[in-house]
């Protein structure tokens, strides 16, 4: 029996993917996203990458631009916009126009409030890792109009790479993939992360995610919370 056949645009697409994330492994992995999507994509003013933790709490792991902070703070303090319909629908969604009939009658606050704040159209990506929703991938213009083809298939590449590289932090024994070269600090925050996992029973994504809100929490960088669980210096929250 014949292996069954990939479509000819499907393959292209995990051909650019692949090529994508080696040269954001090169570039910085989870680090570099936003701002090689700014690059990639025409007519942006802002890209962020937020995920979403098990209590509910969201948290901005990347972003380039002076709007990205604010819209993320819009959405979770107002509890509307893109990145809620995109992670519940694991599909893009895509706000053109933000004074646009559509956008106004579903976040009618956050519409107001992201054009008074100077972004006049947003594209939301969900980050999926297997089809679970990991992160959102968010795309801000200050100016309305769609994404042209190629720069939405760029926005949707780097998506799709992000869900790569969120894994490649989670990863915790760097074996499992000889292709991924980690660095010193990557290797430090992977055990952090391990020792997360068992503290709390989670898995290996929400235990980075909350190894990094609590970084957040404490204005330090993570790999400097991972040194300090690690040596034992602090002991990790329930």
């Amino acid at each position: 029996m014949s292996a069954p056949t990939v479509p000819a645009g499907r393959h292209r697409a995990e051909v650019r993917v692949a090529q994508l994330v080696s040269a954001l492994r090169s570039a910085g992995g989870t680090a570099a996203i936003c701002r090689s999507c700014h690059t990639a994509v025409p007519g942006l003013c802002g890209v962020s990458l937020s995920i979403t933790l098990t209590d509910g709490r969201r948290l901005l792991v990347g972003a380039v631009g002076g709007h990205s902070d604010r819209i993320e703070d819009l959405q979770t303090s107002l509890g509307e916009g893109p990145d809620g319909a995109t992670w519940a629908s694991r599909a893009p969604v895509l706000a053109p126009d933000l004074a646009g009939d559509a956008a106004t009658a579903l976040w009618p606050r956050f519409a107001a409030s992201a054009m008074a704040s100077g972004v006049h159209a947003i594209f939301a990506f969900p980050v999926l890792v297997g089809r679970t929703p990991q992160a959102v991938l968010g795309l801000y213009r200050d100016s309305t109009g769609p994404l042209a083809d190629a720069g939405y298939r760029s926005a949707a590449d780097h998506a799709a790479a992000a869900g790569t590289l969120l894994l490649d932090d989670a990863r915790a024994d760097s074996d499992d993939d000889p292709g991924a070269t980690l660095a010193d600090d990557a290797a430090l925050v992977q055990q952090a992360t391990g020792m997360v996992m068992a503290r709390l029973g989670v898995g290996a994504i929400d235990a980075l995610h909350h190894l990094r809100a609590h970084a957040h929490d404490e204005g330090q960088p993570v790999t400097d919370v991972a040194h300090d669980l690690v040596s034992g210096t602090v002991r990790f929250p329930a």
